[in-house]
């Protein structure tokens, strides 16, 4: 009797092992991430993450949607800038990568040297060359078929391009050497895709409510929508006309594990669900090996300065940097875009080269020109305007805005005032120093003679800081702004 008991047991388990293992083979499991910023630190968890569903699931990708490089100085300063985060990209395993933003910020030139020794493709329908050599470094789409066993997935990838400089968010120089198009003709342009594959998946580096819009406007082209760029975390199970759209913060702190199950090659169910990686308990040795390897450098070591009380706020960071610019250019006047301001905040005690770098991270050159009062009022109003961030930050005045509550780009009143009580002079001139970024971006209807002063922003941090026993600016606050 017990033998036969122990024989059903036996039975029931390989039955039990059987059924399972057929229903891995009917299900696809994707773990996504996006807007990595070269957070290398937590690709030891990632790693771990990523190799436990390998082996359960046999069809099994890894993909990010962008933004791997620029926020981590151990990568984007190394001898070959972010080597570092595309090593352990290769070593976690990815499959696919969709093109950001950021991975042009050392240049076109340095993107495609960092994608030749990539083990993964980036997708970019809307990017080109205009070197058609170089093409061959981004594909439009991809269609996996898990080694001829299917179902065959098609995965377009689409960069968000800047409505106000035709070019996605970055410096204007590092896009030169690039073709962009508009991503709703580009989408137009693959819709086969869905006739031509049992699944259509959209690699989007273009946002959350850009991603939302694309459901709408191309209801049932793709099955899942897995963005990234606004840096969202979104909920778990989060439909939009049918589709499912998926994004996982940034910075590692998250991932999203996508589920799909399938009948006849086809997607039956599909769900998603954010889990954490930023205190995940168990980490990969040889990875964590690897990342101690490039975090071993002195030189961001080094202490600039102390901070006396906490950085609370990223207005206060943003007034440092902008007094910094004013200081080391001898401006009366310092603007600093608050997309350029990297940290949220910063604890009292020592700031080091790396913290700059972090702060900072694009080293654009500083630029000087005379405007007069009225065309300065013009450039913080286009700087407004241009920075999904927020209004910019500024040394030598403070500024007040009343925005139309309906449009944030509708300023209906702006007041600028100074240290001394006075008030702007529409007909003064001023010395105003900014960024390269901002100088190429911002300056639309303002006429003037550009210096470039041969000095990068992130040097001028660094000088002035170096120069101060101990810097205080909590409290700090350069703009205001109400809605009414």
């Amino acid at each position: 009797m017990k033998r036969k008991k122990l024989t059903y047991i036996c039975l029931l388990f390989l039955l039990t092992t059987h059924l399972a293992v057929q229903a891995q083979k009917d299900e696809i499991v994707i773990l996504s991430v996006n807007d990595i910023h070269a957070s290398i630190d937590q690709f030891q968890s990632l790693k771990v993450v990523a190799d436990s569903l390998r082996r359960i699931y046999p069809k099994f990708l890894l993909v990010s949607a962008g933004d791997n490089r620029t926020g981590n100085p151990v990568s984007d300063r190394y001898s070959e800038p972010s080597y570092p985060t595309t090593a352990l990209m290769n070593a976690t395993g990815f499959n696919l990568s969709c093109v950001g933003n950021h991975e042009f910020d050392s240049g076109m030139d340095q993107f495609c040297l960092q994608a030749e020794h990539s083990n993964f493709p980036y997708l970019g329908a809307n990017v080109s060359f205009k070197d058609s050599t170089k093409n061959k470094w981004i594909k439009p789409y991809e269609i996996i078929d898990f080694e001829g066993k299917g179902p065959k997935i098609g995965i377009l990838g689409i960069l968000e391009i800047n409505a106000n400089t035709q070019i996605p968010d970055m410096h204007p120089d590092n896009a030169k050497d690039g073709l962009f198009a508009d991503i709703t003709s580009t989408i137009q342009q693959y819709l086969w895709l869905k006739d031509s594959c049992d699944i259509v998946i959209l690699l989007s580096h273009n946002g959350y409510s850009i991603d939302t819009l694309l459901t709408q406007r191309f209801p049932g082209f793709a099955d899942i929508i897995i963005g990234g760029h606004s840096h969202t975390l979104v909920p778990d199970n989060d439909f939009h006309h049918g589709t499912l759209v998926s994004q996982a913060g940034s910075h590692l702190k998250y991932a999203t594990i996508i589920d799909i199950k399938l009948k006849n090659k086809h997607i039956s169910k599909v769900s998603s669900k954010n889990i954490s990686l930023k205190n995940y308990p168990r980490k990969d040795d040889p990875t964590a090996y690897l990342i101690n390897r490039f975090n071993n450098n002195e030189q961001l070591q080094k202490v600039l300065t102390t901070v006396a009380d906490d950085f609370e706020e990223r207005e206060e960071l943003g007034i440092m940097v902008a007094d910094a610019l004013a200081r080391e250019c001898q401006a009366d006047i310092a603007i600093v875009n608050s997309g350029s301001v990297r940290l949220h905040s910063f604890p009292k005690g020592p700031i080091t080269l790396k913290d700059i770098y972090m702060l900072d991270p694009f080293s654009n050159q500083a630029v000087k020109f005379q405007l007069n009062g009225q065309q300065l009022k013009q450039l913080l109003i286009n700087c407004h305007n241009a920075d999904s961030y927020g209004a910019a930050y500024v040394s030598g005045c403070a500024y007040f805005c009343l925005i139309n509550p309906h449009q944030y780009t509708d300023i209906l009143e702006m007041t600028i005032s100074f240290s001394d009580g006075s008030a702007l002079d529409a007909d003064k001139t001023y010395t105003i120093v900014t960024s390269s970024y901002v100088a190429t971006t911002c300056m639309k209807g303002i006429d003037a003679d550009l210096e470039y002063t041969g000095k990068t922003t992130t040097d001028c941090i660094i000088n002035y800081l170096s120069k101060q026993k101990s810097i205080n600016y909590h409290g700090r606050k350069c703009v205001v702004e109400i809605a009414q």
